[in-house]
């Protein structure tokens, strides 16, 4: 289906107290996929929302920062992915940030 959103591996880059997330899909030609990022402290049970993600819609991927965060520490990251017309299942990473 050309209107399902199919997400490809995202790229998460931890510094010391920020993760950058870029996540690139394809698909959606019709313009109505939605990405929503959360964190959490590894081992936690409360997922946070991060601030909005930005749509790049000419190059297709959400991308999104998560501050605020503490240096030398396990981060789990999650992306949910909605689509009318289907969507990727949720992507989970673990990233642990720089050390101050």
């Amino acid at each position: 289906m050309p209107n399902a959103t199919v997400v490809q591996s995202p790229t998460v880059v931890a510094l010391t107290a920020l993760i950058t997330v870029v996540s690139p899909y394809t698909g959606d030609d019709n313009g109505d996929n939605f990405a929503r990022l959360q964190w959490r402290v590894a081992g936690t049970g409360v997922w946070l929302d991060a601030f909005p993600m930005d749509l790049e819609r000419t190059t297709r991927r959400w991308q999104g920062v998560i501050y605020d965060l503490l240096p030398s520490t396990d981060y789990e990251v999650r992306i949910e992915y909605s689509d009318p017309d289907g969507a990727s299942a949720p992507w989970t990473g673990v990233v642990k940030t720089k050390p101050d």
